[in-house]
């Protein structure tokens, strides 16, 4: 970790200071979570954080993880392991929500198919229906490259799935 950890030992004053939690950031993303908590509430700095790393927003306030563009940002700028700490920080509602779960599935599946296949349970839980999915898989599946099988695979499963959490 950079010179930004050293927030953690800092004094409130300086955990309140929006200058230095700004510089903190810049090296160490994950200070946010050091910073007090009115400017873990502050959008800019917030933004600020995941510019470096879009999995800052972990340690955002309870409200910006509500923040339905805040989150948008943060999933369409992730990696992998940044999505897979991401989505257990976000808001219920955002989890629910149905076009925040196409945008999962979309960005997901042409960067980590095998995460998002294993959520697939996960999603279809949360209300996604069938009809998006096949949609986004339509969309998905036009994409050229090396990420088609992989596609294929996860996708032909997502209906299976359905079926057995929605069976009478």
């Amino acid at each position: 970790q950079g010179q930004g950890a050293a927030l953690r030992y800092a004094s409130d004053e300086l955990r309140s200071d929006r200058e230095v939690v700004l510089a903190a950031i810049v090296g160490t993303p994950s200070a946010l979570q050091y910073a007090a908590p009115e400017l873990r509430d502050d959008e800019d700095v917030v933004s600020a954080a995941m510019k470096v790393k879009s999995s800052a927003i972990c340690h955002a306030s309870e409200g910006l993880r509500a923040d339905r563009a805040l989150i948008t940002c943060a999933l369409l700028e992730s990696t992998h392991a940044e999505m897979r700490r991401i989505w257990p920080t976000i808001s219920a509602a955002l989890k629910n929500d149905e076009d925040l779960l196409v945008l999962a599935v979309r960005v997901g599946l042409p960067k980590f198919g095998a995460w998002v296949y294993s959520q697939a349970g996960n999603f279809l839980k949360s209300k996604i229906t069938l009809e998006h999915l096949q949609l986004t898989a339509a969309s998905l599946l036009a994409c050229p490259g090396e990420q088609a099988p992989v596609l294929s695979l996860a996708l032909s499963h997502i209906p299976k799935h359905f079926e057995d959490e929605n069976s009478p």
